[in-house]
């Protein structure tokens, strides 16, 4: 059951990571091509 837990929490921190380097990774995107 540990094992468990920590795949899960894993996955979740790495969805979580995701979520929040995507949005950024696209507003830095659109910054650079707007200036350009």
């Amino acid at each position: 059951m540990i094992g468990k837990r920590v795949n899960c929490r894993r996955s979740n921190m790495q969805g979580e990571k995701r979520l929040l380097v995507n949005p950024f990774d696209g507003m830095g995107k659109r910054d650079t091509n707007a200036t350009a």
